[in-house]
């Protein structure tokens, strides 16, 4: 096969029909962590009124974002031990079960372990979803695909508190933990269905595995 012939048949968009899967289970993944990085701040007044201790439910904030933040920098090394897929599996379990038990936190001291727990699940979401950029796209459209986990991130950024402030409205804030669970299950199955039998490890995917979908 021709080089004119091989970038002809390779994806052109980061939509396109074989990358479409992952490109919509890597911005759901952003979104999910962006929201709940972010929304829980207009939730706070709320919680505090709910739980009590509302001089200390800056904590739940706290707790995320150090977690988060930790994860994020030993989540590399697990990657590549591991490898994508396995790393997504887990992580997306433990996210949504971290999530779980912030929406059904008696006290606020549970919510604040739980914030914790999220935080790590959604350290390792950020970190996995961006080398699964490198792993499951042709070099010529890395670029575009991170262009579009950043703009998912800028808009969660504004309207991220918008969304948890209508959710308080209406279900609550405990709503906003728990709409993890049905988003956590279909991003798994998106994910699971993109790397079939890959291992984590597509890389070096050939121009006809990229044109039937794999």
């Amino acid at each position: 096969m021709s080089t004119a012939v091989t970038a002809e048949l390779l994806p052109r968009s980061v939509l396109s029909p074989s990358l479409r899967p992952i490109t919509i289970s890597t911005l759901m993944a952003i979104s999910l962590a962006a929201f709940d990085g972010m929304a829980v701040t207009a939730a706070l007044p709320s919680i505090g009124g709910d739980l009590g201790h509302e001089g200390y439910v800056s904590l739940i904030i706290t707790a995320f974002a150090l977690s988060q933040t930790v994860a994020a920098l030993v989540a590399g090394p697990v990657i590549d031990a591991v490898g994508v897929r396995r790393t997504w599996r887990f992580t997306i379990v433990g996210f949504v079960a971290a999530s779980l038990l912030c929406a059904a936190s008696p006290n606020l001291w549970v919510l604040v372990a739980a914030r914790a727990l999220q935080g790590i699940g959604g350290g390792f979401v950020l970190s996995v979803a961006m080398s699964s950029v490198g792993v499951a796209y042709p070099e010529h459209l890395r670029a575009r695909a991170f262009a579009a986990n950043s703009t998912v991130w800028g808009v969660m950024s504004f309207g991220g508190p918008l969304l948890s402030a209508a959710m308080l409205a209406t279900v609550g804030w405990r709503g906003i933990f728990s709409v993890n669970l049905p988003l956590g299950q279909d991003l798994a199955a998106r994910v699971t269905g993109f790397y079939g039998e890959y291992d984590g490890n597509i890389r070096n995917r050939t121009t006809n595995e990229y044109v039937n979908g794999y």
